[in-house]
């Protein structure tokens, strides 16, 4: 897959852009995370994909360290070396791999964000890590993906190809759940940002798998507006 267009392109969402989403919706389950852990035990937390033009990993741990109070182990994951070239490696974890196989020495993962990352990932790709990521998640991990949901995958499918030169693969949420059959999802929230922040645990985790419609987050209704106002961030 050539990733040289992608790369050169400006006019992607930027992760910077999706933090207030994510911090909204994470603040509300860092209970769960935190089930049976003391504020002395290290968290793992991943960035699994990044596009190295509006991708900044310092806003991923800033992230992170918003939520949590324990020490972190931060680590940076894409499998194009050219995505990892200018991140830290003093102040990060950086690995070259795919998430379907989840490179070792990392422990077990507390949160994973993906930032559009599956809809770069073909199906195939999502069964295998389906299987595999189950056993390197801790128990109360949770998994985080934002995709672009389209009406009509086909025709975006043809617009990426034609913008950026390499082939996407969106799909919706049903689609993707079918393909993630060992964890369960617990919330789908549709964003100011015209995508879905899907979350997922464990199978087996002891909460509630998520029904209904996608929650609506945006920057202009209650209660996410009052939040923003309330941390700064509208």
């Amino acid at each position: 897959m050539e990733w040289k267009r992608y790369y050169e392109e400006k006019e992607v969402v930027p992760l910077s852009a999706q933090v207030p989403y994510y911090r909204y919706v994470l603040e509300q389950l860092e209970g769960f995370v935190m089930d049976g852990k003391d504020e002395t035990e290290e968290l793992t937390v991943v960035l699994g994909g990044l596009h190295p033009r509006v991708t900044r990993p310092e806003h991923f741990e800033s992230l992170c360290r918003n939520l949590f109070k324990n020490p972190l182990a931060v680590v940076i994951l894409d499998q194009n070396k050219e995505a990892l070239k200018e991140c830290d490696e003093e102040k990060y974890l950086v690995r070259q791999a795919k998430l379907e196989q989840f490179p070792d020495g990392l422990g077990l993962v507390d949160l994973l964000i993906c930032d559009y990352t599956a809809d770069f990932m073909s199906d195939g790709q999502l069964r295998e890590m389906n299987v595999n990521f189950p056993l390197r998640v801790s128990d109360n991990g949770l998994l985080v993906m934002t995709i672009d949901n389209p009406s009509f995958p086909i025709f975006s499918q043809a617009s990426d190809l034609f913008r950026f030169g390499i082939k996407t693969f969106p799909r919706s949420v049903e689609r993707l759940k079918n393909l993630l059959t060992n964890f369960k999802l617990i919330l789908d929230a549709r964003t100011g940002n015209h995508n879905d922040l899907l979350i997922f645990a464990k199978k087996e985790a002891s909460i509630e798998e998520f029904e209904g419609l996608p929650i609506g987050l945006f920057p202009d209704v209650s209660p996410f507006k009052e939040w923003l106002l309330k941390n700064n961030q509208y």
